[in-house]
């Protein structure tokens, strides 16, 4: 596989929805469920409603895969050094 820039931004969107899904809910779980619902369905629209402009890509998920991975670590050396979140009611 050969690491192109839009594999960069998949990594980076998905890195940023675990963070982000975590701090809305307080649960790493529900974050990784998000980013990878996320990823999933924009490989679906990439490839049953861009007209052949676009494709499914396997690569893009491994990309998907590795920024939920740094983002699930991320936060737990968060959670180890006793970063806090607030939830916003």
């Amino acid at each position: 596989m050969k690491w192109k820039p839009d594999k960069t931004k998949h990594a980076i969107a998905s890195f940023l929805i675990v963070v982000f899904g975590w701090t809305l809910t307080n649960s790493v779980l529900q974050g990784v469920m998000m980013s990878a619902a996320i990823g999933l369905l924009k490989e679906a629209y990439d490839e049953f409603l861009t007209k052949g402009k676009s494709y499914w890509d396997n690569e893009d998920l491994i990309a998907d895969a590795i920024g939920i991975a740094a983002g699930v670590i991320l936060i737990n050396l968060a959670l180890e050094i006793g970063v806090r979140i607030w939830i916003y009611s």
